[in-house]
């Protein structure tokens, strides 16, 4: 079984399991304080890039950066 970051993003919606690797991307995001749905994340990875999912993925990194570094 292979991590979200290991599969190409190219076969992230015809995984069998997609709905479940959304869901739990909508919830990491969630306790990072990103709000985002599980389809929203699907539908953006559908389309490929844009400049919604670019600003989506740059909140995303921050989130990540702040909890990250000590308090």
């Amino acid at each position: 079984q292979k991590t979200a970051y290991e599969i190409p993003k190219r076969d992230w919606s015809s995984d069998v399991c997609s709905s479940d690797l959304w869901r739990a991307a909508a919830q990491g995001a969630a306790l990072l304080g990103v709000e985002v749905s599980a389809a929203r994340l699907n539908d953006l990875a559908r389309r490929g890039t844009s400049a919604e999912g670019e600003a989506l993925l740059a909140r995303l990194e921050a989130a990540v950066s702040r909890s990250a570094s000590p308090s």
